[in-house]
Protein backbone atom coordinates (compact mmCIF):
# COMPACT_ATOMS: atom_id res chain seq x y z
CA UNK A 1 0.00 0.00 0.00
CA UNK A 2 1.28 3.44 -0.92
CA UNK A 3 2.11 5.65 2.10
CA UNK A 4 0.38 8.97 2.74
CA UNK A 5 3.59 10.91 1.99
CA UNK A 6 4.10 9.08 -1.29
CA UNK A 7 0.43 9.57 -2.15
CA UNK A 8 0.80 13.34 -1.78
CA UNK A 9 3.95 13.32 -3.88
CA UNK A 10 2.24 11.30 -6.64
CA UNK A 11 -0.83 13.54 -6.73
CA UNK A 12 0.98 16.87 -6.75
CA UNK A 13 3.78 15.76 -9.09
CA UNK A 14 1.10 15.71 -11.79
CA UNK A 15 1.07 19.26 -13.12
CA UNK A 16 -2.66 19.24 -13.84
CA UNK A 17 -3.51 18.17 -10.28
CA UNK A 18 -1.17 20.82 -8.89
CA UNK A 19 -2.84 23.51 -11.02
CA UNK A 20 -6.32 22.40 -9.96
CA UNK A 21 -5.47 22.61 -6.26
CA UNK A 22 -3.64 25.91 -6.74
CA UNK A 23 -6.65 27.35 -8.56
CA UNK A 24 -9.12 25.92 -6.06
CA UNK A 25 -7.35 26.91 -2.83
CA UNK A 26 -10.22 29.28 -1.96
CA UNK A 27 -12.94 26.89 -3.12
CA UNK A 28 -12.62 23.99 -0.64
CA UNK A 29 -11.75 21.47 -3.35
CA UNK A 30 -11.11 17.72 -2.90
CA UNK A 31 -9.91 14.95 -5.17
CA UNK A 32 -12.31 12.03 -4.63
CA UNK A 33 -13.03 8.42 -5.55
CA UNK A 34 -11.25 6.05 -7.88
CA UNK A 35 -8.18 8.20 -8.54
CA UNK A 36 -7.14 7.93 -4.89
CA UNK A 37 -8.10 4.24 -4.75
CA UNK A 38 -5.87 3.38 -7.71
CA UNK A 39 -2.91 5.40 -6.43
CA UNK A 40 -3.15 3.71 -3.01
CA UNK A 41 -3.08 0.35 -4.78
CA UNK A 42 0.07 1.40 -6.63
CA UNK A 43 -1.62 1.68 -10.02
CA UNK A 44 -1.63 4.51 -12.52
CA UNK A 45 -4.78 6.50 -11.85
CA UNK A 46 -7.02 7.48 -14.76
CA UNK A 47 -10.27 9.24 -13.83
CA UNK A 48 -9.86 12.53 -11.97
CA UNK A 49 -12.97 13.52 -10.01
CA UNK A 50 -13.06 16.64 -7.87
CA UNK A 51 -15.71 18.11 -5.59
CA UNK A 52 -15.84 21.90 -5.27
CA UNK A 53 -17.17 23.27 -1.98
CA UNK A 54 -18.09 26.82 -2.95
CA UNK A 55 -18.35 29.25 -5.87
CA UNK A 56 -18.46 26.44 -8.43
CA UNK A 57 -18.94 28.66 -11.50
CA UNK A 58 -16.23 31.08 -10.37
CA UNK A 59 -13.83 28.15 -9.96
CA UNK A 60 -14.54 26.88 -13.49
CA UNK A 61 -13.91 30.35 -14.89
CA UNK A 62 -10.53 30.46 -13.14
CA UNK A 63 -9.70 26.99 -14.45
CA UNK A 64 -10.42 28.06 -18.00
CA UNK A 65 -7.88 30.86 -17.63
CA UNK A 66 -5.21 28.67 -16.02
CA UNK A 67 -5.64 25.68 -18.35
CA UNK A 68 -7.42 26.53 -21.61
CA UNK A 69 -9.78 23.74 -22.54
CA UNK A 70 -13.39 22.81 -23.26
CA UNK A 71 -16.04 22.63 -20.54
CA UNK A 72 -18.84 20.11 -21.08
CA UNK A 73 -21.74 20.23 -18.63
CA UNK A 74 -23.83 17.16 -17.76
CA UNK A 75 -27.27 17.86 -16.32
CA UNK A 76 -27.21 14.86 -14.00
CA UNK A 77 -25.47 15.96 -10.84
CA UNK A 78 -24.34 19.19 -12.50
CA UNK A 79 -21.04 17.59 -13.45
CA UNK A 80 -18.67 19.77 -15.45
CA UNK A 81 -16.09 17.91 -17.54
CA UNK A 82 -13.00 19.94 -18.29
CA UNK A 83 -11.33 18.53 -21.42
CA UNK A 84 -7.72 19.66 -21.80
CA UNK A 85 -6.75 17.40 -24.69
CA UNK A 86 -7.71 14.02 -26.11
CA UNK A 87 -7.63 11.48 -23.29
CA UNK A 88 -7.02 14.09 -20.57
CA UNK A 89 -9.99 15.51 -18.70
CA UNK A 90 -11.25 16.20 -15.18
CA UNK A 91 -14.76 16.00 -13.76
CA UNK A 92 -15.84 18.69 -11.29
CA UNK A 93 -18.98 18.40 -9.16
CA UNK A 94 -20.34 21.02 -6.78
CA UNK A 95 -20.46 19.76 -3.21
CA UNK A 96 -24.09 19.27 -2.13
CA UNK A 97 -24.07 19.62 1.64
CA UNK A 98 -21.02 18.48 3.56
CA UNK A 99 -18.12 16.33 2.36
CA UNK A 100 -19.20 13.75 4.95
CA UNK A 101 -22.62 13.54 3.33
CA UNK A 102 -21.08 13.35 -0.16
CA UNK A 103 -18.84 10.41 0.77
CA UNK A 104 -21.74 8.63 2.50
CA UNK A 105 -23.64 8.55 -0.84
CA UNK A 106 -20.93 6.70 -2.76
CA UNK A 107 -21.10 3.08 -3.87
CA UNK A 108 -18.30 1.27 -2.02
CA UNK A 109 -15.91 2.10 0.80
CA UNK A 110 -12.91 1.86 -1.55
CA UNK A 111 -14.37 4.80 -3.51
CA UNK A 112 -15.53 6.84 -0.51
CA UNK A 113 -12.18 8.62 -0.17
CA UNK A 114 -11.26 12.27 -0.48
CA UNK A 115 -7.92 14.10 -0.50
CA UNK A 116 -6.65 17.63 -0.34
CA UNK A 117 -3.14 19.00 0.21
CA UNK A 118 -4.18 20.52 3.53
CA UNK A 119 -6.16 17.62 5.04
CA UNK A 120 -4.60 14.60 3.37
CA UNK A 121 -6.80 11.51 2.98
CA UNK A 122 -10.29 11.64 4.44
CA UNK A 123 -11.51 8.08 4.99
CA UNK A 124 -14.79 7.91 6.89
CA UNK A 125 -15.78 4.37 5.84
CA UNK A 126 -12.54 2.38 6.30
CA UNK A 127 -11.89 2.37 2.58
CA UNK A 128 -8.09 2.24 2.99
CA UNK A 129 -8.42 -0.88 5.13
CA UNK A 130 -10.71 -2.49 2.53
CA UNK A 131 -8.25 -1.63 -0.26
CA UNK A 132 -5.47 -3.31 1.72
CA UNK A 133 -7.62 -6.40 2.26
CA UNK A 134 -8.98 -6.25 -1.33
CA UNK A 135 -12.60 -6.15 -0.17
CA UNK A 136 -15.52 -4.56 -2.00
CA UNK A 137 -18.01 -3.37 0.59
CA UNK A 138 -21.13 -1.32 -0.06
CA UNK A 139 -21.70 1.85 1.97
CA UNK A 140 -25.39 0.95 2.24
CA UNK A 141 -28.16 -0.98 0.52
CA UNK A 142 -29.86 2.27 -0.44
CA UNK A 143 -26.72 3.42 -2.24
CA UNK A 144 -26.78 0.26 -4.36
CA UNK A 145 -30.47 0.70 -5.16
CA UNK A 146 -30.02 4.38 -6.05
CA UNK A 147 -27.91 3.29 -9.05
CA UNK A 148 -28.50 -0.41 -9.85
CA UNK A 149 -25.44 -0.51 -12.14
CA UNK A 150 -23.47 -0.73 -8.90
CA UNK A 151 -24.71 -4.32 -8.63
CA UNK A 152 -22.57 -5.29 -11.62
CA UNK A 153 -19.80 -2.86 -10.75
CA UNK A 154 -19.12 -4.74 -7.50
CA UNK A 155 -17.85 -7.76 -9.46
CA UNK A 156 -15.73 -5.57 -11.73
CA UNK A 157 -13.99 -3.89 -8.78
CA UNK A 158 -13.47 -7.26 -7.08
CA UNK A 159 -11.92 -8.60 -10.29
CA UNK A 160 -9.66 -5.56 -10.65
CA UNK A 161 -8.29 -6.15 -7.14
CA UNK A 162 -8.42 -9.96 -7.41
CA UNK A 163 -10.34 -9.69 -4.16
CA UNK A 164 -13.72 -10.51 -2.68
CA UNK A 165 -17.14 -8.94 -2.26
CA UNK A 166 -17.99 -8.63 1.42
CA UNK A 167 -20.74 -11.00 2.60
CA UNK A 168 -23.34 -8.36 3.50
CA UNK A 169 -22.79 -6.65 0.16
CA UNK A 170 -23.33 -9.92 -1.71
CA UNK A 171 -26.54 -10.47 0.24
CA UNK A 172 -27.71 -7.00 -0.80
CA UNK A 173 -26.96 -7.88 -4.42
CA UNK A 174 -28.78 -11.22 -4.18
CA UNK A 175 -31.89 -9.56 -2.77
CA UNK A 176 -31.88 -6.85 -5.44
CA UNK A 177 -30.34 -8.63 -8.46
CA UNK A 178 -33.38 -7.96 -10.69
CA UNK A 179 -32.83 -4.21 -10.27
CA UNK A 180 -29.87 -4.37 -12.68
CA UNK A 181 -32.41 -4.17 -15.50
CA UNK A 182 -33.25 -0.64 -14.38
CA UNK A 183 -29.82 0.51 -15.55
CA UNK A 184 -29.50 1.47 -19.20
CA UNK A 185 -28.32 -1.29 -21.59
CA UNK A 186 -25.43 0.93 -22.72
CA UNK A 187 -24.08 1.29 -19.17
CA UNK A 188 -24.59 -2.42 -18.41
CA UNK A 189 -22.66 -3.33 -21.56
CA UNK A 190 -19.67 -1.12 -20.80
CA UNK A 191 -19.51 -2.34 -17.18
CA UNK A 192 -19.67 -5.95 -18.32
CA UNK A 193 -16.93 -5.33 -20.89
CA UNK A 194 -14.66 -3.90 -18.20
CA UNK A 195 -15.25 -7.05 -16.15
CA UNK A 196 -14.46 -9.31 -19.12
CA UNK A 197 -11.23 -7.37 -19.69
CA UNK A 198 -9.86 -8.53 -16.32
CA UNK A 199 -7.38 -11.42 -16.24
CA UNK A 200 -9.55 -13.56 -13.98
CA UNK A 201 -13.06 -12.58 -15.05
CA UNK A 202 -14.42 -16.17 -14.91
CA UNK A 203 -14.19 -16.28 -11.11
CA UNK A 204 -16.34 -13.17 -10.76
CA UNK A 205 -18.72 -14.12 -13.55
CA UNK A 206 -19.41 -17.27 -11.55
CA UNK A 207 -20.08 -15.17 -8.44
CA UNK A 208 -22.47 -12.99 -10.45
CA UNK A 209 -24.23 -16.10 -11.75
CA UNK A 210 -24.54 -17.53 -8.23
CA UNK A 211 -26.05 -14.20 -7.15
CA UNK A 212 -28.59 -14.40 -10.04
CA UNK A 213 -27.26 -11.26 -11.75
CA UNK A 214 -26.09 -12.79 -15.05
CA UNK A 215 -29.44 -14.32 -15.97
CA UNK A 216 -30.84 -10.77 -15.84
CA UNK A 217 -28.20 -9.64 -18.37
CA UNK A 218 -27.55 -12.53 -20.76
CA UNK A 219 -30.33 -14.14 -22.84
CA UNK A 220 -29.50 -17.64 -21.52
CA UNK A 221 -30.51 -20.01 -18.76
CA UNK A 222 -28.28 -20.60 -15.75
CA UNK A 223 -27.02 -24.00 -16.98
CA UNK A 224 -25.88 -22.57 -20.32
CA UNK A 225 -24.13 -19.65 -18.60
CA UNK A 226 -22.39 -22.03 -16.21
CA UNK A 227 -20.96 -23.99 -19.15
CA UNK A 228 -19.89 -20.79 -20.90
CA UNK A 229 -18.17 -19.49 -17.77
CA UNK A 230 -16.24 -22.76 -17.58
CA UNK A 231 -15.09 -22.16 -21.17
CA UNK A 232 -13.96 -18.66 -20.18
CA UNK A 233 -12.14 -20.12 -17.17
CA UNK A 234 -10.36 -22.69 -19.35
CA UNK A 235 -9.33 -19.98 -21.80
CA UNK A 236 -8.04 -17.66 -19.07
CA UNK A 237 -6.05 -20.51 -17.57
CA UNK A 238 -4.41 -21.21 -20.94
CA UNK A 239 -3.42 -17.56 -21.38
CA UNK A 240 -1.20 -17.91 -18.30
CA UNK A 241 0.84 -20.68 -19.95
CA UNK A 242 4.14 -20.06 -21.74
CA UNK A 243 2.64 -21.06 -25.10
CA UNK A 244 0.39 -17.96 -24.92
CA UNK A 245 3.16 -15.57 -23.94
CA UNK A 246 3.61 -14.32 -27.51
CA UNK A 247 -0.06 -13.24 -27.55
CA UNK A 248 0.11 -11.14 -24.35
CA UNK A 249 0.47 -7.81 -26.17
CA UNK A 250 -2.33 -8.50 -28.67
CA UNK A 251 -4.69 -9.60 -25.89
CA UNK A 252 -4.43 -6.12 -24.36
CA UNK A 253 -5.24 -4.18 -27.54
CA UNK A 254 -8.53 -2.25 -27.55
CA UNK A 255 -11.10 -3.65 -29.98
CA UNK A 256 -14.36 -1.69 -29.58
CA UNK A 257 -16.44 -0.06 -26.80
CA UNK A 258 -13.58 -0.29 -24.22
CA UNK A 259 -13.42 -4.04 -24.90
CA UNK A 260 -9.87 -5.32 -25.32
CA UNK A 261 -9.09 -8.40 -27.41
CA UNK A 262 -8.93 -10.64 -24.33
CA UNK A 263 -12.37 -9.38 -23.28
CA UNK A 264 -13.69 -9.94 -26.80
CA UNK A 265 -12.64 -13.59 -26.69
CA UNK A 266 -14.39 -14.03 -23.34
CA UNK A 267 -17.52 -12.30 -24.67
CA UNK A 268 -17.58 -14.66 -27.66
CA UNK A 269 -17.47 -17.64 -25.31
CA UNK A 270 -20.14 -16.16 -23.01
CA UNK A 271 -22.58 -15.66 -25.91
CA UNK A 272 -22.65 -19.26 -27.17
CA UNK A 273 -24.78 -20.41 -28.88
CA UNK A 274 -24.86 -17.00 -30.55
CA UNK A 275 -28.15 -15.66 -31.84
CA UNK A 276 -28.21 -12.06 -33.07
CA UNK A 277 -31.90 -11.51 -32.38
CA UNK A 278 -31.86 -12.82 -28.80
CA UNK A 279 -28.72 -10.83 -27.98
CA UNK A 280 -30.21 -7.63 -29.37
CA UNK A 281 -33.30 -8.20 -27.18
CA UNK A 282 -31.14 -8.62 -24.06
CA UNK A 283 -29.62 -5.96 -21.78
CA UNK A 284 -26.58 -5.64 -24.06
CA UNK A 285 -25.89 -2.98 -26.68
CA UNK A 286 -22.93 -3.78 -28.88
CA UNK A 287 -21.36 -2.09 -31.87
CA UNK A 288 -21.84 -3.54 -35.35
CA UNK A 289 -18.15 -4.37 -35.34
CA UNK A 290 -18.55 -6.60 -32.27
CA UNK A 291 -21.79 -8.20 -33.53
CA UNK A 292 -20.13 -9.07 -36.84
CA UNK A 293 -17.19 -10.64 -35.01
CA UNK A 294 -19.51 -12.65 -32.77
CA UNK A 295 -21.36 -13.99 -35.82
CA UNK A 296 -18.14 -15.05 -37.55
CA UNK A 297 -16.81 -16.66 -34.36
CA UNK A 298 -19.99 -18.67 -33.93
CA UNK A 299 -19.82 -19.87 -37.56
CA UNK A 300 -16.24 -20.98 -37.03
CA UNK A 301 -17.08 -23.09 -33.99
CA UNK A 302 -20.05 -24.65 -35.80
CA UNK A 303 -17.79 -25.54 -38.73
CA UNK A 304 -15.25 -27.24 -36.43
CA UNK A 305 -18.03 -29.17 -34.71
CA UNK A 306 -19.26 -30.48 -38.06
CA UNK A 307 -15.85 -31.40 -39.49
CA UNK A 308 -14.07 -32.49 -36.31
CA UNK A 309 -10.73 -32.18 -38.06
CA UNK A 310 -8.03 -29.57 -38.50
CA UNK A 311 -6.20 -30.73 -41.63
CA UNK A 312 -5.01 -27.97 -43.96
CA UNK A 313 -7.92 -28.16 -46.40
CA UNK A 314 -10.45 -27.87 -43.60
CA UNK A 315 -8.43 -25.03 -42.10
CA UNK A 316 -8.70 -23.16 -45.39
CA UNK A 317 -12.49 -23.46 -45.35
CA UNK A 318 -12.55 -22.49 -41.66
CA UNK A 319 -10.59 -19.32 -42.39
CA UNK A 320 -12.69 -18.53 -45.46
CA UNK A 321 -16.01 -18.71 -43.60
CA UNK A 322 -14.83 -17.33 -40.24
CA UNK A 323 -12.93 -14.37 -41.74
CA UNK A 324 -11.22 -12.04 -39.23
CA UNK A 325 -12.57 -14.07 -36.28
CA UNK A 326 -10.40 -17.04 -37.29
CA UNK A 327 -7.67 -16.31 -34.71
CA UNK A 328 -10.40 -16.09 -32.05
CA UNK A 329 -11.56 -19.61 -32.88
CA UNK A 330 -8.01 -20.97 -32.86
CA UNK A 331 -7.19 -19.36 -29.50
CA UNK A 332 -10.51 -20.41 -27.96
CA UNK A 333 -10.05 -24.02 -29.11
CA UNK A 334 -6.38 -24.18 -28.07
CA UNK A 335 -5.27 -24.51 -31.70
CA UNK A 336 -2.49 -21.93 -31.45
CA UNK A 337 -0.14 -23.99 -33.64
CA UNK A 338 -2.48 -23.34 -36.58
CA UNK A 339 -2.11 -19.55 -36.31
CA UNK A 340 0.87 -19.80 -38.68
CA UNK A 341 -1.49 -21.25 -41.30
CA UNK A 342 -3.87 -18.33 -40.81
CA UNK A 343 -1.03 -15.86 -41.37
CA UNK A 344 -0.18 -17.73 -44.58
CA UNK A 345 -3.85 -17.64 -45.61
CA UNK A 346 -4.01 -13.87 -45.11
CA UNK A 347 -0.84 -13.31 -47.12
CA UNK A 348 -2.39 -15.16 -50.09
CA UNK A 349 -5.46 -12.94 -50.14
CA UNK A 350 -3.39 -9.79 -49.75
CA UNK A 351 -1.71 -10.61 -53.05
CA UNK A 352 1.75 -11.38 -51.77
CA UNK A 353 1.85 -14.39 -54.07
CA UNK A 354 -0.29 -14.73 -57.22
CA UNK A 355 -2.15 -11.47 -57.82
CA UNK A 356 -5.95 -11.52 -58.08
CA UNK A 357 -5.81 -9.49 -61.29
CA UNK A 358 -3.57 -12.14 -62.84
CA UNK A 359 -6.16 -14.82 -62.05
CA UNK A 360 -8.90 -12.68 -63.59
CA UNK A 361 -6.87 -12.17 -66.78
CA UNK A 362 -6.51 -15.94 -67.18
CA UNK A 363 -10.30 -16.35 -67.29
CA UNK A 364 -12.99 -15.45 -69.80
CA UNK A 365 -15.27 -14.37 -66.96
CA UNK A 366 -16.08 -10.76 -66.08
CA UNK A 367 -17.30 -11.04 -62.50
CA UNK A 368 -19.84 -12.72 -60.24
CA UNK A 369 -20.10 -15.91 -58.21
CA UNK A 370 -18.32 -18.08 -60.79
CA UNK A 371 -15.25 -15.85 -60.77
CA UNK A 372 -15.30 -15.67 -56.98
CA UNK A 373 -15.46 -19.46 -56.70
CA UNK A 374 -12.52 -19.96 -59.06
CA UNK A 375 -10.39 -17.39 -57.20
CA UNK A 376 -11.19 -19.17 -53.96
CA UNK A 377 -10.18 -22.55 -55.42
CA UNK A 378 -6.90 -21.09 -56.72
CA UNK A 379 -6.20 -19.65 -53.27
CA UNK A 380 -6.95 -23.01 -51.71
CA UNK A 381 -4.52 -24.72 -54.09
CA UNK A 382 -1.90 -22.13 -53.12
CA UNK A 383 -2.66 -22.70 -49.44
CA UNK A 384 -2.15 -26.44 -49.92
CA UNK A 385 1.14 -25.77 -51.80
CA UNK A 386 -0.30 -27.24 -55.01
CA UNK A 387 0.39 -23.92 -56.75
CA UNK A 388 3.66 -22.06 -56.17
CA UNK A 389 4.11 -19.98 -59.31
CA UNK A 390 2.17 -18.09 -61.99
CA UNK A 391 2.93 -20.84 -64.48
CA UNK A 392 1.45 -23.46 -62.16
CA UNK A 393 -1.60 -21.22 -61.66
CA UNK A 394 -2.16 -21.03 -65.44
CA UNK A 395 -1.82 -24.80 -65.72
CA UNK A 396 -4.24 -25.33 -62.81
CA UNK A 397 -6.91 -23.10 -64.39
CA UNK A 398 -6.55 -24.70 -67.84
CA UNK A 399 -6.89 -28.19 -66.34
CA UNK A 400 -9.80 -27.44 -64.01
CA UNK A 401 -11.70 -24.80 -65.98
CA UNK A 402 -10.86 -25.44 -69.65
CA UNK A 403 -14.11 -23.91 -70.90
CA UNK A 404 -13.39 -20.64 -69.07
CA UNK A 405 -9.62 -20.35 -69.48
CA UNK A 406 -8.33 -17.83 -72.04
CA UNK A 407 -6.28 -19.36 -74.81
CA UNK A 408 -3.36 -16.96 -74.38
Amino acid sequence: MVSQALLKKKILSDRYNALVFQTGKDHDIFLVGGYIRDLLRGFRAQDRDFTVGNDFDAFLAKMNIKIPGTIITFKKGKVARFVVKKGTFFDFTPLHGTLKHDLSQRDFSINALAWSPEKGVIDLHDGIQDIGQRIVRAISKQNILSDPLRILRAYRFAAEMNGTIEKTTRNIIKSAHYKIKDASPERITLELFQLLNQNNSAKYLKNALDDMVLTDIFPYKSKCLKNNIQSVSDFERRTKKDSYRIFKASLKKTYSQVLIYKGLLCLELMLLPFNTKSVEQSCLRMSRKILKRLTCFSKGLEYLEQKRTSDKEQLFHLFYHTKEASPDVLLAKSMTADLKHYRHYISLWKGRSIKTDLIKNMLDVESGMVLGKIIREVRKAEFLDEIRSEEQARKYIKQNYPELARSK
